[in-house]
């Protein structure tokens, strides 16, 4: 079932946010002097967001904090070559560092503030982030809050989610050298979580990760455990709405986004991803109560 299409009316959505924030009351008194047709889209913004700063965040602020640099480097790569600088020049040195290395013989550009606001709002709109519900204004779900989370919070999680098929295959290994030296290659916290997981019973079986042809390497076996972790959120995040998708895939680098949606169907698997939403959130609680390590 497709999700819910949420008006994109800013005007409609600043108004309800106004309107939780300063008006208790009947909806209808507070939008009495509207007409009919506008005062029906701001009722049709189901939000309980007060803060009407979410609504009129800057682009440049978006472009900042919550875009990877990998999916702005594959918009500008697209601009003529001459304009690429100045596209370049608006964004932060943590970003722009790494995006003036793809272009040939760059030199940086200084823009005034007026033409970094112009070309914030050109990259933005390319970006598609001008169609984007912001993160608050959402429909509230069990994973809402993943539309928040930083980069490094996500792959933390994708990480913690690949060690459900570790823990899964470990109990079929009998050799105690070899549960040594997977073990060994695990941090403190991930061999609690696996010990952990192997006390309860999988409740979904997923293909062998094939540790009976593993060599021992742990960049190779992470890289396993990854991917299997990007593919259990992506079923857990099947049905979710497609704005929180988009904030979700693009705080993460173009690589690991396309993992991830291609793991994601636009309907709710039945009876995976409710399953899988709950190891999202047994992650979620389990390294807010550890910390980092």
């Amino acid at each position: 079932m497709k999700p819910e299409a949420w008006p994109k009316n800013q005007q409609a959505l600043i108004m309800r946010v106004l309107m939780n924030r300063y008006h208790t009351g009947a909806p209808e008194v507070f939008l009495s002097g509207m007409q009919t047709s506008d005062a029906q889209a701001v009722l049709a913004c189901r939000t309980e967001a007060e803060d009407p700063m979410v609504v009129v965040a800057k682009p440049i602020d978006v472009l900042s904090s919550r875009i990877h640099f990998s999916w702005i480097a594959l918009t500008i790569d697209s601009m003529t070559p001459e304009m690429q600088p100045f596209f370049v020049g608006i964004l932060p040195p943590q970003i722009a560092a790494p995006l003036s290395r793809l272009i040939k013989n760059y030199s940086p550009v200084m823009v005034s503030e007026n033409a970094k606001t112009y070309f914030a709002e050109i990259l933005y709109q390319k970006l598609g982030a001008s169609h984007v519900l912001p993160s608050a204004l959402l429909p509230q779900t069990s994973l809402s809050f993943l539309g928040n989370y930083t980069k490094v919070q996500l792959v933390e999680i994708i990480d913690y989610l690949g060690l459900y098929d570790l823990a899964q295959e470990v109990r079929t290994i009998l050799d105690p050298k070899v549960l040594k030296g997977i073990f060994q290659l695990l941090s403190h916290k991930k061999q609690q979580f696996v010990r952990v997981g192997l006390h309860h019973k999988e409740k979904l079986t997923t293909a062998p990760i094939g540790l009976k042809f593993w060599e021992g390497d742990k960049e190779a076996l992470d890289k396993i455990l990854h991917k299997r972790g990007l593919q259990r959120l992506g079923n857990a995040l099947a049905g979710q709405h497609e704005d929180l998708l988009w904030h979700i895939s693009h705080c993460l680098d173009t690589g690991r986004a396309k993992l991830l949606m291609n793991s994601c169907p636009n309907a709710e698997i039945p009876g995976i991803s409710s399953a899988l939403t709950q190891q999202v959130l047994s992650v979620d609680n389990f390294l807010k109560k550890t910390g980092v390590e």
